[in-house]
């Protein structure tokens, strides 16, 4: 590196500090993903007792009414589901056979 012209050297050290685009959008990601949320306000047991109690019925299931999203899962834990809902059909076979067998 010592016969070579400072333009160069200086393009060759910016060439290992070059970061593939993949690695940018990952850490972008990453950053989002960890960015912390504003504290919602502390709301005493009372204050929400009181609430509750002042609405009507069908307030009262819609405030209680929480939509939680469908779950996605990986390959292990679609493997242990899958084992489970065999093991159950399989013990229920077994059950049948066993009240099917006292029966007669």
């Amino acid at each position: 590196m010592r016969g070579q012209p400072p333009s160069a050297l200086q393009s060759s050290a910016a060439r290992c500090l070059l970061i593939p685009i993949y690695e940018i959008r990952f850490f972008g990601d990453l950053r989002l993903m960890t960015k912390t949320q504003p504290a919602p306000p502390h709301i005493s047991n009372t204050d929400q007792t009181l609430v509750l109690s002042s609405l009507e019925h069908d307030q009262l299931v819609g405030v209680k009414k929480q939509h939680i999203p469908r779950r996605h899962f990986n390959g292990p834990e679609l493997v242990v589901l899958w084992a489970l809902r065999l093991y159950l059909l399989f013990m229920m076979a077994v059950v049948a056979y066993q009240v099917w067998t006292a029966a007669h």
